[in-house]
């Protein structure tokens, strides 16, 4: 269950580690794409549960179009390994630092609360796309 949380007229996203997000923009820099990022891994994992979610998708599109941010992100790149490819190193990438969201609307916040419990971003299952809302 999400606990309501009270927000000024700012609400800061803090990455705790990289995020890396694709779609239509060069490195995944537009930020408020995360909103959609997070609309399909919430909507993925439902299914996971045998749960139906109704996404407005138009909405989250024209919403992370549309909300005013100030971000402050650096890009960091590293190498893994692949255990199961025998060692065949994969560049990695993502940004870090922080976004502040002005009056952000009540889907945005939502979808920002369940974010910070299933991440966003690709390349979650390698410890991507975490972050907290202050």
């Amino acid at each position: 269950m999400l606990e309501p949380r009270p927000f000024g007229r700012f609400v800061r996203l803090t990455f705790r580690s990289p995020v890396k997000l694709g779609g239509r923009h060069a490195l995944g820099t537009h930020l408020p794409d995360i909103f959609l990022s997070v609309a399909r891994r919430v909507s993925g994992l439902a299914r996971w549960q045998g749960l139906d979610v109704h996404m407005d998708w138009h909405t989250c599109r024209t919403m992370a179009d549309l909300l005013p941010c100030e971000q402050d992100l650096v890009a960091e790149s590293w190498v893994r390994f692949s255990k199961a490819q025998g060692g065949m190193a994969i560049p990695m990438f993502g940004l870090r630092g922080t976004v502040d969201f002005e009056r952000p609307p009540p889907l945005a916040i939502a979808l920002l609360l369940l974010g910070e419990s299933c991440h966003a971003g690709g390349g979650v299952a390698h410890g991507l796309g975490r972050y907290s809302l202050s």
